[in-house]
């Protein structure tokens, strides 16, 4: 399978004034929504490369999900405890404002059908629900903190990742990936633990497959694959990154490559079948072609 990335828009209209904390692309290709430290929501348009809305949020932009089977909307989490629901109509926006918790949001996650989100902040993770095309979620139970075991037990509890999936049972099932605490399947419905893997080193980000099979973890000096159902460690692939930053991974193409940053300003491809190394892409729109 061919798999080359180009560059196609250098997006320079953008009004963040400082780091920008996360990123994503609506489900029909038609938006990129971009989160700011500074508080600002932007939403760009993949048509024609040019920013269209600036939204000011009362706080840093920690999180932010496009919603599946919902053209338009998204849902992002801002580090004051608020989460907002966003509708883009025809060029003009519609907010919707509620509370969660009075401190930071560290992650969220919009399961498939868009009727479930899930909010963590440190060991209180929420699970909500919504039951009209508006999205006002409303709380419908609490997961309890990560089991905690050897080196982990003294540890403090910082949630990294959360993600929605359907295991064999069909179990609506969460995945909350936590720095020292390994990664937890919860089944939602009843509360509960029903499987934990740990892992070899703190975990930074994580990313989930479209399928639900396999998981990847950004850790200090590596990314590593996991299966899930086994918990086994199925690729790794070292990089070359400072300090134990937040640096993002994800699947692309239906889970065929694993996309994450290799070195300061370089981000790389690899197949996540084979583990081989596809392309590599400098920031500055510079391609380096793999050597056979």
């Amino acid at each position: 399978m061919s798999f080359q990335l180009r560059l196609k828009y250098r997006l320079t209209r953008s009004k963040h004034a400082g780091d920008v904390g996360c990123l994503d692309f609506s489900h029909e290709g038609r938006y990129l929504a971009s989160g700011g430290l500074d508080g600002k929501l932007e939403i760009t348009s993949l048509d024609d490369g040019e920013l269209h809305h600036t939204i000011e949020t009362p706080g840093a932009i920690s999180a932010l999900n496009w919603l599946p089977k919902t053209p338009c909307k998204l849902v992002c989490a801002c580090s004051d405890g608020l989460v907002i629901n966003v509708s883009v109509n025809k060029g003009s926006l519609s907010l919707v404002y509620f509370r969660v918790y009075s401190h930071i949001i560290q992650c969220l996650a919009v399961e498939s059908s868009g009727r479930y989100l899930a909010t963590g902040a440190a060991d209180d993770i929420r699970i909500w629900t919504s039951r009209d095309e508006q999205h006002n979620w409303e709380e419908l139970t609490s997961l309890g903190k990560p089991r905690q075991s050897g080196d982990s037990r003294d540890a403090e509890v910082v949630l990294v990742g959360l993600h929605w999936r359907n295991d064999n049972q069909n179990r609506l099932t969460l995945l909350a990936t936590y720095r020292d605490h390994g990664i937890q399947i919860w089944d939602v419905c009843n509360a509960t633990v029903v499987h934990s893997v740990p892992t070899r080193l703190p975990m930074h980000t994580s990313t989930i497959s479209s399928d639900g099979a396999y998981l990847v973890t950004a850790k200090s000096s590596v990314y590593d694959m996991y299966y899930i159902d086994t918990g086994i460690v199925e690729k790794t692939w070292e990089h070359d990154l400072p300090g134990a930053a937040k640096y993002p991974v994800i699947f692309l193409h239906n889970g065929f490559a694993v996309c994450a940053q290799e070195t300061p300003g370089t981000v790389s491809l690899w197949s996540s079948s084979e583990g081989y190394k596809l392309q590599s892409v400098q920031h500055s729109g510079e391609i380096n072609e793999p050597h056979d």
